[in-house]
This record gives structure tokens, sequence and C-alpha cells, in this order.
């Protein structure tokens, strides 16, 4: 089986590309669109979400037992994270 991702950048955010196929003949497209919300004017917050659908994608979030995990944060300039209002 392939797994792969396009990744474009979009005025507005990203849009990603995914195919799988099992076969060369057998493949599946499928298409995400991770917009920028233009209240916040922030592209970090818009790059964290994408990073998050490819690593979904991918199934790497793992489990919180996991002895070693991926971790997508935002730091500001003191290096502390900034945690958004869903948190």
């Amino acid at each position: 089986m392939e797994w792969k991702i396009t990744i474009t950048k979009a005025v507005n955010g990203y849009v990603l590309s995914y195919h799988e196929s099992t076969t060369e003949d057998d493949q599946i497209d499928i298409r995400r669109i991770v917009v920028e919300d233009p209240d916040s004017g922030d592209e970090t917050i818009t790059t964290q979400k994408m990073l998050w659908e490819v690593m979904e994608f991918f199934n790497l979030f793992g489990s919180k037992h996991d002895p070693v995990q991926v971790k997508i944060i935002r730091r500001d300039n003191n290096e502390k994270e900034i945690q958004d209002k869903t948190d």
C-alpha cells in the first residue's frame, strides 16, 4: 500500500491532496482544505492545523503511553508555549 500527500500553499491556507493506493490500478484521491481563520490573521495556527492533518493521515499520533511522541506546538519569543482557546 502506498500513501502520499501533496501540500499546496493557497492564499488563505493549504490544500492537502491525499493519494492512497493498494495497487497501481486502485487509487483513491481525496482533497482536504485547511483554511486560515481571517479573524485571527495568524498563519501559524493554520500551519499547525495542516501539520496535524498530515500526522493524522500517516497515523503518527500514537498513544500518551508511547515512550516517544511527536508534538506540534507554537511558541512565543520567550519560548513559552502558546495555548489555543480551544485547548
